[in-house]
């Protein structure tokens, strides 16, 4: 957890009125397959770039991205539930009392900007196993189910998985297992 990226969750918390709420975790995430698709969209850019120069990376690019989404929506299992709707890039809080998802922000640090959900924890109905995906897309995928249904697909990319995985344990013992 980096210490600015704790302030912000500290500071949306105060600015709510929540007292007495400690943060656990924080950790950047992304929408369920969205690392394989950027993945894809950097070799079919590198392979365009080769062979049609500028122009051809960028057709490559946006091709490859478009073909893999479509492998990544088709291959994964929303039998748990409709998708809780987030952005392309996140920031996932667990504090002693709630799920947070931020949307992502910031140049050079990547910082909690505004808030998109907030779960107490007693309307988190089951957490999944994180699972890890290898190669150059690696990425830890989990989801976690919503008393009302939903279901947030993520995954925390390579440079996030340490923290995802320390997020996905705590919410883990603070969470019955009743599913997943």
């Amino acid at each position: 957890m980096k210490p600015s990226q704790v302030e912000r969750v500290r500071k949306y918390l105060a600015s709510a009125g929540v007292r007495d709420e400690e943060v656990l975790g924080v950790a950047l995430a992304y929408p369920a397959g969205r690392v394989s698709t950027l993945m894809a969209g950097l070799k079919s850019e590198v392979a365009g770039a080769a062979a049609a120069g500028p122009v051809g990376a960028v057709v490559g690019k946006q091709a490859g991205r478009v073909r893999r989404r479509k492998q990544v929506d088709a291959a994964l299992d929303r039998s748990a539930g409709p998708d809780l709707p987030v952005r392309e890039r996140n920031v996932l809080a667990l504090t002693s009392g709630r799920l947070l998802v931020f949307s992502l922000g910031g140049l050079i640090t990547p910082q909690p900007r505004k808030l998109q959900w907030d779960f107490p924890l007693d309307e988190v109905g089951w957490v999944s196993r994180g699972r890890l995906t290898t190669g150059a897309a690696m990425a830890l995928r989990a989801d976690i189910g919503l008393a009302d249904g939903h279901v947030a697909r993520l995954e925390f990319p390579r440079a996030a998985v340490k923290p995802g995985q320390a997020l996905l344990q705590e919410l883990h013992r603070r969470v019955p297992d009743r599913s997943a």
